[in-house]
């Protein structure tokens, strides 16, 4: 994936949603851990994530809600909290980022 799909991925939630859709964040990304499988199952992701079905692994990406930084990325999952800091307002940094989060 491209820098500039990544950037404008990124540039399109900040500018498109809603103060309620950031907010909401943290509790999707928690409530989407709870479909992970400890065990394998027939559901795995090319990034060797195991799931309970495959709802959330995309057919067309071949990626998860895990290893997702670009096509309907987590804003919550620590992957993305570069790209959090570099295109999302700061003003939404609070529904997103750890308290205790330090940008390196």
């Amino acid at each position: 994936m491209t820098t500039n799909y990544i950037e404008k991925t990124y540039k399109h939630i900040n500018e498109n949603w809603k103060e309620d859709w950031f907010k909401a964040c943290r509790h999707s990304w928690e409530e989407v851990q709870q479909f992970i499988s400890m065990e394998p199952t027939n559901y795995q992701c090319k990034c060797g994530t195991y799931w309970i079905n495959d709802n959330f692994i995309s057919s067309r990406m071949g990626i998860c809600a895990k290893c997702d930084y670009c096509e309907q990325p987590s804003l919550c999952n620590p992957i993305n909290y570069e790209y959090v800091i570099k295109w999302i307002d700061t003003k939404w940094h609070k529904y997103i980022l750890p308290e205790n989060y330090q940008s390196s």
